[in-house]
């Protein structure tokens, strides 16, 4: 009897968790659809804007906006790799469509390249030292459906970087 008791309590127990851990896609249903409907009219509306497709080969069925506001200026600029580190500013900010409202800013920010989120990963790989490109990063290539912090989840992340310099500067083998 004991067993069937402790069984039991342990089955609830089970259940309720498994309740609390549900997906969050409920929640979030609206803030998803506006995200979603965000990035699909940017992409639509990429080419008449400024903004270029760069896709993901990790990921080919993703892909990220962006748009060259400033060129380099450097003789020789570096590429950074996926195990590189390097140093920039950015600024951070939530589909708002108010240009005031960032989620995150840094100035002279140093990180290692694989240490951030698959879509600046993806941004810093093809940015010489120098560069400032406009991003916006689709919630698959961000935060996913877990978010972080301020930032809920399945947001659409728009982002100014600015890639100061490239402080270490190795392929992997």
């Amino acid at each position: 009897m004991n067993k069937l008791k402790y069984l039991s309590i342990l089955l609830l127990g089970g259940v309720a968790l498994t309740s609390c851990l549900d997906d969050n896609t409920e929640d979030y249903s609206a803030w998803k659809s506006l995200n979603d409907t965000y990035f699909q009219t940017a992409s639509a509306d990429s080419l008449e804007v400024g903004y270029n497709k760069l896709h993901s080969l990790s990921y080919p069925s993703y892909y990220i906006l962006y748009k060259v506001v400033e060129e380099t200026t450097k003789e020789d600029p570096k590429k950074p790799y996926q195990t590189s580190t390097v140093s920039a500013d950015y600024s951070g900010q939530l589909i708002s469509y108010d240009d005031t409202t960032f989620f995150d800013t840094g100035k002279a920010v140093t990180f290692a390249v694989n240490g951030v989120i698959k879509g600046w990963t993806l941004a810093l790989e093809n940015m010489k030292e120098g560069e400032t490109w406009k991003v916006i990063i689709p919630q698959e290539l961000g935060y996913g459906i877990s978010g972080s912090g301020s930032i809920p989840p399945y947001s659409t992340l728009l982002f100014d970087i600015k890639l100061n310099e490239v402080t270490k500067w190795e392929k992997s083998e």
